[in-house]
């Protein structure tokens, strides 16, 4: 009998910056202080793939990918001068050296897992990276012409509910209306009384 794989997860949020680095922050599957890393790798080819395997492990991966305008932060700006220049993919993390819990250390086993996979299948992914893009271009010239050719909307009919005073309301409403005059006539008795006016 074959001996059965491990099985593993990983979740990804991964930002990528203008000039395609991505800034990656992943949590190991276990618990543990969440690990951050710059990397080489526009992880937007990675869109899309829920899981991968290597010879021992089969991950489960959750990945949230988006762009991000802001430039790297200082910190990791200096570590990016690190990465490979030969197209390697590879990544970087703040204070490598230090020691990790053996379920941080399986979580940067995963992320290497991960970049070997990418390097693995790169052509691929980048053939499927592009046909996603053209068929997103189409769905947007799509949803734009439907958007021109649609018929203008109809007028919209508003129903209006309302109900009679009572007696006793329109009463109140009445009375309301007496005092309102009369405060309004002793302001004006008063104000001429104080100018020396008789009237």
């Amino acid at each position: 009998m074959w001996e059965r794989k491990e099985s593993s997860f990983l979740s990804v949020s991964a930002s990528v910056q203008k000039d395609g680095r991505t800034l990656l922050r992943w949590w190991p599957a276990n618990g543990g202080e969440r690990l951050q890393a710059v990397s080489n790798v526009d992880f937007r080819f990675l869109a899309g793939i829920g899981s991968f395997e290597t010879e021992k492990c089969v991950y489960s991966l959750f990945m949230s990918i988006g762009p991000d305008a802001q430039p790297l932060a200082a910190e990791f700006a200096a570590l990016a001068k690190w990465l490979p220049k030969d197209g390697r993919p590879a990544f970087v993390m703040p204070q490598a050296g230090k020691g990790r819990t053996p379920a941080e250390l399986q979580a940067v086993a995963a992320m290497e897992a991960l970049h070997d996979y990418f390097e693995a299948n790169r052509e691929m992914l980048m053939q499927q990276h592009a046909q996603r893009e053209v068929e997103r271009e189409v769905e947007r010239a799509a949803r734009e012409l439907a958007a021109r050719n649609a018929p203008p909307p109809g007028p919209r009919h508003a129903v209006i509910h309302f109900w009679p005073l009572q007696p006793e309301q329109r009463a109140a409403i009445e009375q309301a209306e007496r005092e309102k005059r009369a405060a309004a006539d002793a302001e004006k008795m008063n104000a001429t009384r104080k100018g020396g006016v008789k009237p």
